[in-house]
């Protein structure tokens, strides 16, 4: 139940304007919502120990969260 996806650091070091949660839950909540998985694990450059904009902790699997696509 799983969906892992990978990213190169481009996805670290991208700037856009609205939260990091709202970003990557904006992703964990789009694959979870349309595949068969409950968790997404996001690595970047094949390694999961990673913290998105210094906010979201990426070194564990993420349950979807509609809170922030609100």
């Amino acid at each position: 139940g799983i969906c892992y996806v990978n990213f190169d650091s481009e996805f670290l070091n991208s700037t856009c304007d609205v939260l990091p949660e709202v970003a990557v839950y904006s992703i964990v909540n789009s694959l979870v919502e349309g595949t068969e998985a409950s968790k997404v694990q996001i690595t970047v450059n094949g390694e999961s120990n990673a913290v998105y904009m210094e906010k979201v902790d990426l070194s564990k699997p993420l349950k979807a969260d509609m809170d922030w696509t609100s």
